[in-house]
């Protein structure tokens, strides 16, 4: 178990990496490496990591949960350039013609991955509810693994 003792520069940006019971985690999106603020701000994510480990407290089994925990702004982020992606590839459309989160994901899927990864768009269309925030995100896992039993 070898907690992060300091933040990397990757390239000018910022980055945490470490080993935990067999697993490398890894944590970006933290800022520029020649940001002081920013450094200051990794630095003490390391720190909460590391605590986390010695106390037993870090339950994380993969970079997923990894930032979710310790850079929910990231993943904030990330949802909302997508939301802005999506809308703005389809801000030209006449409004009958405009396609719902669903069917852009159908489209999507169809046209990148295998029909075994196309069970989300089933599983979104049970689930009932728009996901627009990271914490509705989480619903939908908490969904998943209670009414469905799926595991991450």
């Amino acid at each position: 178990m070898v907690a992060p003792k300091q933040p990397l520069d990757n390239h000018g940006s910022i980055r945490i990496r470490f080993t935990h019971n067999g697993i490398r985690f890894t944590l970006g999106s933290l800022g520029q490496y020649n940001d002081p603020i920013a450094v200051k701000h990794a630095q003490t994510i390391c720190d909460r990591i590391a605590l986390d480990i010695a106390s037993g407290n870090f339950t994380a089994t993969n970079n997923g949960e990894l930032a979710l925990k310790y850079n929910p702004n990231a993943i904030t982020n990330f949802v909302k350039q997508a939301s802005r992606g999506i809308q703005e590839s389809i801000a030209d459309l006449p409004t009958e013609k405009k396609p719902t989160l669903v069917e852009l994901l159908e489209a999507r899927l169809e046209k990148n991955f295998s029909g075994s990864d196309k069970s989300i768009i089933a599983l979104l269309r049970e689930y009932h509810r728009n996901i627009e925030s990271v914490e509705d995100a989480h619903n939908f896992v908490n969904w998943l693994k209670t009414n469905r039993g799926l595991s991450n």
